[in-house]
């Protein structure tokens, strides 16, 4: 059964110490499940409504640079109104359904998105959610989904899924299930399309015929070659160029960081 109502929360005004990583000045929205968004900087975050009766707003600064600050209102609705607030999500009930990301598959999803759906099947059957297209960003999975396993405070993350692969068909261990999805501002993607059913209906099938899309931006592409995409804590090989010049780009998300690296 769905709660009466939930919360809409929107920001009017947001003037935030800019960082790339938000860990200077910044405002963190939680819910049960966790940490919805963090934000900085000077763009306002896109209007959220949540998937119960409460949510945190953590505000966090440091000792040196400040700015204007932020103003947000809240107000309750049902969540009927879940999906048109966001431009995406809300609560899916039934046997059987369908999620996206909005204008899939002819317009790319935007940047700075946080879409959620909370799906509920009968009591006494699982959610099994299949996706039959996934096309987001693959550059250090800026843009994701998360699967939680329940919708109440302590459920699980059943999986975090990123790229160009469409991941295999997870399954909840009861008859709830959240899906999260979350946009950098950066690079955007075509998105994805999921089946959910309860776990008595005959799998769903996959399409095969096609391979993962390619990934779609409006940004400048990257240059034609590359000597290689290096990550984690293992030195790089040497790397000669066949030039007197060359060129290289760091890249980092909006998660963790570490303490980065030097060349000669």
């Amino acid at each position: 059964m769905f709660l009466l109502q939930v919360i809409h929360l929107w920001f009017v005004e947001f003037a935030l110490e800019e960082n790339q990583l938000c860990t200077a000045d910044f405002v963190t929205l939680r819910d049960t499940l966790g940490t919805i968004g963090k934000y900085c900087g000077y763009t306002k975050p896109k209007p959220l409504v949540t998937l119960s009766n409460h949510v945190m707003v953590h505000f966090d600064t440091n000792d040196r640079k400040t700015d204007q600050g932020f103003k947000a209102h809240y107000e309750a609705v049902t969540p009927d109104f879940a999906s048109q607030i966001a431009g995406a999500g809300g609560f899916l009930q039934g046997d059987q359904g369908n999620l996206m990301t909005p204008g899939f598959p002819g317009q790319s999803y935007p940047n700075g998105a946080l879409y959620q759906w909370r799906i509920t099947v009968p009591e006494g059957e699982r959610v099994r959610l299949t996706f039959t297209t996934f096309d987001l960003v693959p550059d250090v999975c800026g843009d994701f989904v998360q699967i939680y396993d329940g919708h109440k405070a302590g459920s699980s993350l059943i999986g975090t899924f990123c790229g160009g692969s469409v991941p295999k068909p997870v399954e909840s261990s009861g008859n709830t299930m959240v899906v999260r999805f979350k946009s950098d501002n950066s690079l955007t993607s075509k998105g994805f399309q999921a089946t959910y059913t309860k776990s008595s209906l005959p799998p769903v099938a996959i399409p095969t015929t096609s391979t993962a899309p390619a990934t779609t931006s409006t940004k400048t592409p990257p240059p034609p070659t590359t000597s290689g995409t290096h990550r984690g804590h293992i030195l790089p090989p040497l790397v000669v160029s066949a030039s007197n010049t060359i060129s290289v780009t760091f890249q980092s998300d909006s998660r963790l960081t570490d303490r980065g690296f030097s060349a000669e």
